[in-house]
């Protein structure tokens, strides 16, 4: 319940200080004649300080509303994957890999390609465009 007082609080001060800024601004504009600037000093200070209590009364607001975590919370649990290098390409100015995680196995690449069925050499495709 402190936190709520604390915010009435800060409402009755904000109000006081709106009121104020009010005030001055309206007994300012009432003397027809070029703003003072003293006056408008007095003015960029409560806007200051308005804004301030503002952010201090959102703040207390949200700690008093926000969930609260238990002690008992469960971790996150993060593995980090074991990686192995399966092709490694050196170039002139760079070297790349491709790697795969450590549990993947690769099949032989012959024994995959000998159950590839291949078309006859005579055989065209034709291909439509498609706009």
């Amino acid at each position: 319940m402190d936190d709520l007082q604390a915010v009435y609080a800060l409402n009755k001060r904000i109000e006081k200080l709106r009121m104020r800024a009010f005030k001055l601004t309206h007994d300012d504009s009432q003397r027809a004649i070029e703003f003072d600037w003293v006056v408008l000093q007095q003015l960029a200070d409560i806007r200051t300080s308005v804004d301030g209590m503002v952010h201090t009364r959102s703040t207390s607001v949200k700690r008093r509303y926000s969930y609260k975590k238990s002690a008992a919370s469960i971790p996150i649990l993060l593995v980090i994957p074991k990686f192995k290098i399966t092709t490694m390409v050196i170039g002139s100015k760079t070297t790349t890999f491709k790697m795969t995680p450590a549990w993947f196995k690769l099949d032989d690449e012959a024994k995959v390609l000998k159950n590839v069925i291949y078309p006859a050499r005579g055989v065209t495709f034709k291909f439509k465009k498609i706009y």
